[in-house]
């Protein structure tokens, strides 16, 4: 059973049990958590307008947009959309629906209206008897009220050792209030209070409420197209304006965030509730990798989505339907059907996840070794961390989760919706847009093109062109062969798999050459070219993301091994530095040294976990019989 399942439980446990009305939200997990950092959220505390910086606040904000208004198409599983997202679908419905025609009634209201008018019109359409003598008894109950209000103010002026003055007007208010209660008698018997009352509400229902609803559908269409809410992103496309809160997210260790710890029995329960409550079939995306964990351990903070120019009170109403009958906005329920079924209102976030995993369990010894020989390992929707080559094994204890970078999620998103036929065109420059195009495909199969190494020797026999060869039939019996070498693996490791027997005429490719291998060393220094120790460096192949890193030691000084030739993307990083990253090819042996600066704005870094969403009701709901234009 998959513990990081119990990651995902426990914030939907959080959200939920802070709220009362439970079923009126979905809360949907990202598949593939992704990273992101305080520094995007620069735009809620600067100008995007003007400024040195204004470029950048701009895509900032443009990119949160395109993020937070991604609308849900799957129950439970979220992702971002550029084909669907909120602000389109609002403009396309306050655009292209029908209103309501206020000057025309259905058979329906017309007998209300009738019954209504009678109670409150005279056939000359002058004000009835009753409708008269209510507006007098309204009257003098209204007077009544300004006194009682003029009384109890010069009575809360008085000092309170003017007894005797206090004692007089308290007597006044005690006449003015019994004197009220008998208006309120009158005004209910002579004054047909509750049939007036009941007659007004159901003509202004009816006569005004579809006037009044007009003019907000036509205030909310405009206000889509005014300044500031539409913007343009560096792209030249339109975005309306989405902001959060708490818009302390953008500082550094801000105390929005809330530690939790989940020990070894809860993780057993939430990843069996979490089972109960999600299909199998949305389960699967998370894939199933077993770690045994004692404890998990990590921080969360949930962000208020705000969006100026979304009013759900106009879609939430009957005086709108679809030209087409058929369509539907929201089914109201958990399946995801209809143009808007629910919308983003929430973002879950985490960060320091840290899992402490049992100790002698074979199942960590297996993940412990893949992540020391570089392989990537995911856990649910998160990217375990590669364990550096030169790191103690009984100094390790836990796991940690990977935070990508842009260049980083371009060699994981390359890798991961690699296919036979072409591959779509990675947007390096969009963290968004490579997120996207990891999410539309199916999960289970993107996370195994990340894990798998792309040059296999097993399956390499049977899937390579290369020139065949003729072998003798073989019994089936177990044989040895060697596993790929991989960069930042020095040796090789044996495996054993069982061989199958193979007609004499079978023809099978010849293993392809041993790759060629050579060496990066270097040095960290900082800008006063003082060594930095405990750098991680880390190396990933952008043709497999197998990713291997080295922590620096004392002097600085760092070593790759036996590193198959290619090109890699070279992170180095440590907590108050600027990351220096680049893309480096391997061929020979290379003496790279690398410069951290110091951080002049420190930053953090924290996974998009889940969304949570407002389920609408069923909609549209249309008064029924009524015309529409």
């Amino acid at each position: 059973m998959n513990a990081s399942l119990s990651i995902l439980q426990k914030l939907k446990n959080q959200f939920l049990k802070s709220i009362a009305n439970k079923a009126d939200f979905h809360v949907a997990f990202a598949p593939f958590a992704f990273t992101l950092t305080n520094e995007d959220f620069f735009f809620l505390k600067n100008d995007i307008s003007s400024g040195s910086d204004a470029r950048k606040y701009l895509k900032e904000q443009s990119e949160f947009a395109y993020m937070a208004n991604s609308i849900l198409k799957k129950p439970y599983i979220w992702a971002m959309d550029s084909d669907n997202l909120l602000y389109t679908a609002y403009k396309n419905i306050l655009q292209s629906a029908e209103t309501i025609d206020p000057d025309m009634l259905t058979a329906e209201e017309q007998v209300s209206i009738d019954k209504a008018k009678a109670v409150l019109f005279k056939g000359d359409e002058t004000d009835s008897v009753k409708y008269q003598k209510y507006k007098e008894c309204a009257l003098k109950v209204s007077d009544i009220d300004k006194k009682i209000i003029e009384c109890t103010a010069k009575k809360n002026a008085i000092p309170a050792t003017n007894k005797s003055e206090i004692d007089l007007l308290n007597i006044d208010l005690t006449n003015l209030q019994n004197t009220r209660k008998a208006l309120l008698i009158e005004w209910q018997t002579k004054g047909s209070k509750s049939a007036i009352e009941s007659a007004k509400k159901t003509y202004d229902t009816i006569i005004f409420s579809k006037v009044n609803f007009i003019e907000k559908w036509n205030d909310a269409r405009d206000i889509k197209i005014s300044s500031p809410n539409a913007l343009t992103d560096e792209y030249g496309v339109e975005f309306l304006t989405t902001t959060c809160i708490p818009n302390s997210i953008c500082n550094y260790q801000a105390p929005i965030w809330k530690k939790i710890s989940i020990l070894k029995q809860e993780i057993a329960t939430l990843t069996q509730q979490c089972v109960q409550e999600i299909p199998s079939e949305v389960l699967a995306e998370f894939g199933n990798v077993e770690i045994e964990l004692d404890a998990i351990n990590f921080e969360y903070c949930i962000i208020d989505i705000l969006r100026p120019w979304f009013d759900e009170s106009v879609l939430n109403n009957k005086n709108w339907k679809f030209s087409d009958d058929s369509m539907m906005l929201s089914e109201g329920d958990d399946s995801m059907r209809g143009e808007m079924p629910a919308y983003p209102v929430k973002i879950i976030l985490s960060k320091n996840i840290e899992l402490v995993y049992t100790a002698g369990s074979q199942k960590n010894e297996d993940v412990s070794n893949k992540l020391k020989n570089g392989d990537r390992v995911f856990f649910g929707p998160l990217l375990l961390k590669t364990i550096p080559v030169n790191l103690q094994g009984n100094k390790l204890g836990s796991y940690r989760v990977q935070q990508l970078s842009t260049n980083q999620l371009s060699v994981i998103a390359k890798v991961a919706i690699q296919k036979t036929d072409a591959t779509p065109k990675i947007n390096e420059g969009s963290r968004y847009k490579m997120v996207e195009l990891i999410s539309k495909e199916p999960q289970a199969a993107m996370k195994r093109n990340v894990e798998v190494r792309s040059v296999n020797r097993i399956n390499v026999l049977s899937e390579t062109k290369a020139t065949p060869q003729k072998i003798a039939p073989v019994a089936a019996a177990p044989m040895l062969v060697n596993s790929t070498m991989i960069s930042g693996v020095g040796r090789r490791t044996p495996m054993s798999i069982r061989a199958m027997p193979i007609d004499i005429s079978t023809d099978i490719p010849a293993p392809p050459p041993t790759p060629a291998i050579s060496t990066l060393n270097g040095k960290v220094v900082d800008e006063h070219n003082q060594p930095v120790e405990l750098a991680e460096i880390q190396l990933m192949n952008t043709n497999n993301a197998c990713t291997q890193s080295f922590l620096s030691v004392s002097d600085g000084s760092y070593g790759f091994q036996n590193i198959e030739h290619g090109k890699y993307n070279v992170s180095v990083k440590k907590t108050g530095f600027i990351i220096n990253e680049k893309i480096i090819e391997i061929n020979n042996n290379i003496n790279l040294d690398f410069l951290l600066s110091h951080q002049p704005v420190l930053t953090e870094s924290f996974q998009v976990m889940a969304v949570i969403c407002k389920k609408l009701p069923k909609l549209p709901n249309p008064v029924s019989g009524a015309h529409y234009i």
